[in-house]
C-alpha cells in the first residue's frame, strides 16, 4: 500500500513517516526540498540559465549565485535555513 500512495501522491515514505508523526511545516519542507532540489555545494545553471547553490538558493548576502561558487556543508545549512523561513513567512502571510 506504501508504494501506491507514493504513486498516488508523489510522496517519499520518509515525507509519509513525517506527516505521519506530526512533523511541523519547516521539517516537512526541508525533507521535500532535499528530495526534489537535492542540495549541491557547487553552483550549478538551471534549465532557465540561473546559477543557484545548495538547495536553489540564487542570491547569497543579495547577490547573485555565480559559475564556480562553492559553500561548505555549514554554509548551505545556514542559507537553506534562511531560504526555508522566507518561504514560510510568504505562505503564513498569504494563505
Amino acid at each position: 500500500m506504501a508504494l501506491r500512495t507514493k504513486v498516488k501522491y508523489g510522496l517519499s515514505a520518509a515525507m509519509l513517516a513525517l506527516i505521519a508523526a506530526g512533523a511541523g511545516a519547516p521539517q516537512l519542507l526541508d525533507q521535500f526540498l532535499q528530495e526534489r532540489e537535492g542540495n549541491t555545494l557547487v553552483a550549478v545553471r538551471d534549465n532557465g540559465g540561473v546559477w543557484s547553490v545548495c538547495r536553489g538558493v540564487t542570491r547569497i548576502d543579495g547577490k547573485p549565485v555565480v559559475k564556480g561558487q562553492r559553500l561548505t556543508q555549514s554554509q548551505c545549512d545556514h542559507y537553506n535555513a534562511i531560504e526555508r523561513d522566507k518561504a514560510l513567512a510568504w505562505v503564513n502571510k498569504h494563505v
